[in-house]
């Protein structure tokens, strides 16, 4: 766009003080008009964090008072404050978002989780799963008292290792759900139903979505339009150059209108330009491109997806006795009704982009949760319970103490030294025998 000057814009820090795992994160932006003299526009844009939806901004009615807003960022692919603060000459501000703190697993999951193990478990007293049971509840138990430790430290620590930490408790909240499934296997296998709202989970993910085009597809057509405007009260020559959103490729271009096609290497996504453009005074221009529509096409994997869960609910119901599965398996069926008749966006901007990634995400978690019961409804090999004993067995070998760890170091790096002597004492020899080989000769 033509022309804002140039202003400072800085994201200062995260900022967490309180140890109340519901308390806010604070987000600071710092704004600078650096010039000494002239009052400037300040554009503000600032990453928020991965997984931040603006209903998790605690403070979003403020700052669109202030004409900052949160929007989708389709090339990062998360959201962005963005806006436009007027500052005076030297004039700093420091803006701050007020972040709902997602990077938590809550208090009530850890009770229940221990509580429904231990249900389990009773399930499964005098049948041929209670030993394994009984050692992967154990090991559950374990893993949540881990996780609840290591949390409650991470609520006192600066904000990037409140996430680090996370991210390392959402690892082991997977194992977690995948040793509570195990143990919903087991109890399906001896004839009982679950009795409860199921909380295990596979670890298996659904195949990646694929952004090729499909041949054959019946795909809609969307229209991006870019306006560029040029705010001098003199003729400009400007450029313009705008990233395509990454699912659409060249082919799917079906007309650039003005803009020539170019690909963007380090990026790795379509893009569209025009060098050289005209400007009248304070003229406006506007570009439009047409493209395949690569994100309202959830209607056909929606379909496959109610199959699969009809599929499974035939076998549950004839068993009889799985009422848990059947409640579930129903909501389900629910939950893919609603996202097939729930409309989107119908203009085409980065709204609309986010709506159908957000309903692709979602259709995600369906999928692992299907992935899950199908797993579930199959055999049980004989070799199973014996392979996460022998699993777990391994797990609970202690670790050396750090005496013990650095000796071991300290013999390979011995070993190394004598091989690496060795080694030149026998090149040293094989030169020495050369050379009085060739005195001789």
């Amino acid at each position: 766009m033509a022309c804002l000057r140039t202003a400072l814009v800085i994201c200062i820090a995260v900022v967490c003080a309180s140890s109340d795992l519901h308390a806010g994160i604070i987000l600071q932006v710092t704004a600078f008009n650096p010039s000494d003299q002239d009052e400037q526009k300040v554009a503000i844009r600032s990453k928020l964090p991965q997984g931040i939806r603006p209903d998790h901004v605690i403070n979003r009615e403020a700052l669109e008072a202030d004409g900052l807003l949160v929007k989708y960022d389709v090339k990062l692919a998360l959201y962005v404050l963005s806006g436009e603060l007027t500052l005076k000459p030297k004039q700093g501000r420091k803006i701050e978002v007020e972040l709902e703190d997602i990077w938590v697993v809550e208090e009530d999951f850890l009770s229940r989780a221990e509580t429904y193990a231990r249900n389990r478990l009773e399930q499964l007293k005098e049948s041929s799963y209670e030993e394994t049971g009984s050692l992967l509840s154990e090991q559950i138990r374990e893993s949540l008292q881990k996780l609840g430790d290591r949390q409650k430290g991470a609520m006192s620590a600066r904000p990037i290792e409140h996430i680090r930490i996370y991210e390392l408790n959402r690892k082991l909240l997977a194992q977690i759900k995948e040793d509570i499934q195990h143990l919903d296997h087991f109890v399906l296998a001896t004839g009982q139903d679950i009795g409860e709202e199921l909380m295990g989970e596979t670890r298996r993910r659904p195949d990646p979505r694929d952004d090729e085009t499909i041949p054959g597809r019946d795909y809609g057509t969307a229209v991006f339009s870019y306006t560029m405007e040029n705010t001098s009260a003199l003729e400009r020559i400007l450029s313009f150059k705008q990233s395509l959103p990454l699912e659409i490729k060249v082919e799917d271009v079906l007309d650039a209108g003005e803009l020539e096609l170019g690909y963007d290497e380090a990026d790795r996504v379509v893009t569209v330009y025009k060098q050289d453009i005209v400007f009248g005074p304070e003229e406006t221009k506007t570009f439009q491109v047409v493209v395949r529509d690569k994100w309202d096409v959830n209607d056909v994997r929606v379909s496959n997806l109610m199959v699969r869960v009809t599929n499974v609910l035939a076998v549950v119901v004839d068993q009889g006795n799985l009422a848990t599965l059947e409640e579930f398996l129903h909501h389900t069926q629910e939950q893919l009704v609603d996202i097939l008749e729930t409309e989107g966006p119908e203009e085409m901007n980065d709204a609309y982009v986010a709506f159908y990634r957000d309903e692709g995400d979602t259709l995600d978690r369906i999928e692992k949760r299907i992935i899950g019961l199908e797993e579930m409804m199959q055999p049980i090999p004989e070799q199973q319970p014996d392979i996460l004993k022998e699993a777990h067995d391994v797990f609970k070998t202690q670790a050396p103490d750090r005496k013990t760890t650095w000796i071991i170091i300290y013999i390979i790096l011995g070993f190394l030294a004598v091989v690496s002597i060795l080694f030149f004492l026998r090149w040293y020899g094989k030169g020495q025998d050369e050379e009085i080989a060739d005195k001789a000769a």
